[in-house]
């Protein structure tokens, strides 16, 4: 019973900070014409993906990609992060218009998993489970107990039933205070070309598949380097194993 109890308040906790997300996003992307929805994305290799925020541009283009994902427990850690790294990365590849890809990660995530998830060109913010205790507490539900306890978790879900929306919403709010600000300022330069500086090259990442399905992949500085590898490669020679 504690994994079913303890399953149900935590997708009820990871619900409120993704319908909070939700409606702040939609309520700030009015005024450049932008809408979002929880959406079915295709990757070029014809997967669909179900992501929970897909942020559209005037013209109907997929701009940026959000997913608030909450954990228990850090053995999950890995299975998750690759989740939303290889989803967003693969969306991205395929779909030329996204310039940007959010993951709010709430509870038991570990510094490394993050940099893992960020690694990949995911923007990051978190909801530290401490934040969830402390504002639980406050609605007097206790939200920590140890992974094989069966009483508290069942309390905790009865105690959390007996919320009224009002004050679901209120923790809702007060879990992503301190993340919202950043997210919604994030989303705004994406979709209005801010901030007011130019876009500079950071890097560029190539990847070739050989016909043997094989891929090499390699990163440069700039475009001059990667200019210089690909004419290396002597255009569309038969072999090149030797790059290998």
């Amino acid at each position: 019973m504690a994994k079913t109890y303890g399953s149900t308040i935590g997708e009820a906790i990871g619900t409120l900070v993704e319908k909070t997300i939700f409606e702040k996003v939609k309520e700030a992307v009015t005024s450049y014409d932008a809408t979002v929805a929880s959406e079915n994305v295709r990757n070029g290799f014809g997967n669909l993906h179900q992501i929970d925020l897909v942020v559209k541009d005037n013209q109907g283009n997929p701009v940026i990609l959000i997913e608030p994902k909450y954990l228990r427990y850090t053995k999950h850690n890995w299975d998750k992060g690759s989740h939303i790294c290889m989803t967003h990365y693969l969306i991205r590849r395929s779909i030329k218009t996204i310039r940007k890809s959010i993951a709010v990660l709430a509870e038991s995530w570990t510094d490394n998993s993050v940099r893992f998830i960020e690694s990949t060109g995911v923007e990051v913010y978190r909801v530290p489970f401490e934040d969830i205790v402390e504002i639980l507490s406050n609605y007097r539900v206790d939200f920590e107990w140890r992974e094989r306890d069966e009483a508290k978790p069942k309390r905790a879900w009865e105690a959390f039933q007996k919320l009224t929306p009002k004050q679901r919403k209120s923790i809702g709010d007060s879990l992503t205070h301190r993340i919202m600000p950043n997210i919604l300022r994030s989303v705004k330069e994406a979709l209005s070309g801010g901030p007011f500086k130019p876009r500079g090259i950071a890097e560029v990442e190539l990847t070739i598949r050989t016909s043997h399905n094989e891929f090499l992949s390699a990163q440069f500085g700039n475009v001059k380097e990667a200019m210089k590898y690909l004419l290396d490669l002597q255009t569309d020679k038969e072999d090149i194993s030797e790059n290998f």
